[in-house]
């Protein structure tokens, strides 16, 4: 038995490492086992789903595709605004009524300071700078145009601003000629800031604010581009304008300012960095009450001050030959006379253009009717 003792030992480990490779064997078939009975299982939900016309989302799912797709939509807007014009001024809005009237609060507060900083007078009717009915009637903002009427208020501080501008290179061309001093400065009022009222109902356009105005379509306009412009003094014009159906949309404006003439040219030059194009222009003299004392145009012709009297020439003999010499030899003037530049009326109508971007059903049917 001792002599077997070796080989007994070895047989024993041996029959204890094949129960313990039996084992391993046995559960690896049956998680094996397990395993394929899952993929059979997923296999078969996912022929069912395959053979479904359409897919039964969560609404957790779907709240995350609806994301999605409007967050491609606004990328894709931010993009074409991007490549189309180096100064778009889109704000993409997606606040609000509240926040919007915040906003719109605060700019109202920098677009007066502003104008006090740089010594631009402001009329009564610029009060608001086209939203009066939100800052002054305190009405509400409907949602669904929040994101266009922020358009427009980026759009009215952009021309408020361009303005300014225009002022101020036109004086520093006037000071490089010697013709304004340095302590001088040109005489610049707004008399009126106009915004077209989009969201306003067929109620509200028979009320309209003062610094409102709208745009009708004349027979066609869609082609043609003709189109009214009404405000609230029931005063029309027609223009043409830009936008057009299924390809250009436009947001007017209408701003009114005494000023120099070259402030106007200075200010329609700027404007270029912008996609805002110049549809019309009045001009008129400005009247007493829109200028400063020192501007008001002088009442009645001009007195020639009378000549020098000689205490030698008794007879008045002298006045007639001293007029002939003064005629035949005109002497040089001490310095040059420079006619005063009586500030102007401008009104100025503008629109802000932006791209349609057409959707695939609009496209179709656009497609269908050609």
């Amino acid at each position: 038995m001792k002599k077997n003792l070796p080989l007994i030992l070895i047989l024993a480990l041996c029959g204890i490492v094949f129960v313990g490779g039996l084992a391993v064997t046995v559960s690896t078939m049956l998680d094996n086992g397990k395993k394929e009975a899952t993929i059979e299982k997923n296999k078969k939900k996912l022929d069912k789903l395959v053979k479904r016309k359409t897919l039964a989302l969560s609404e957790e799912n779907l709240e995350q595709g609806t994301a999605s797709i409007d967050a491609l939509k606004d990328s894709m807007k931010v993009r074409v605004g991007t490549l189309l014009q180096p100064k778009r001024l889109e704000t993409f809005f997606k606040g609000d009524a509240t926040q919007f009237m915040s906003l719109l609060t605060e700019r109202n507060r920098d677009w007066t300071r502003l104008c006090e900083e740089q010594r631009v007078e402001l009329a009564p009717a610029t009060r608001g700078f086209g939203f009066s009915r939100y800052l002054v009637a305190n009405e509400s903002a409907p949602a669904d145009k929040l994101e266009k009427l922020d358009l427009e208020a980026a759009v009215t501080g952009a021309l408020l601003k361009t303005l300014i501008e225009a002022r101020e290179e036109n004086e520093r061309e006037l000071r490089a000629a010697n013709v304004l001093s340095a302590s001088d400065t040109t005489y610049l009022k707004l008399m009126a800031m106009a915004r077209e009222g989009l969201e306003l109902s067929q109620v509200q356009r028979r009320s309209l604010q003062r610094d409102e105005i709208v745009v009708d379509a004349i027979a066609e306009s869609g082609d043609t581009g003709f189109v009214k412009l009404s405000d609230a003094a029931s005063k029309e014009a027609s223009y043409l304008s830009l936008r057009r159906d299924r390809a250009v949309d436009a947001l007017a404006f209408r701003i009114a300012f005494v000023g120099d003439t070259g402030v106007l040219r200075k200010f329609m030059q700027r404007l270029e960095s912008y996609p805002i194009y110049v549809r019309d222009i009045e001009a008129s003299r400005a009247t007493p009450d829109m200028l400063p004392p020192k501007n008001t145009p002088a009442q009645g012709p001009a007195v020639a001050a009378p000549a020098s009297a000689n205490p030698f020439d008794l007879f008045g003999a002298g006045t007639a030959v001293a007029a002939t010499e003064q005629a035949s030899a005109p002497r040089a003037p001490a310095r040059r006379v420079i006619v005063e530049n009586v500030p102007e009326l401008f009104t100025v109508t503008l629109e802000y253009i932006t791209p349609k971007v057409q959707k695939k059903e609009e496209k179709e049917e656009a497609q269908k009717s050609e």
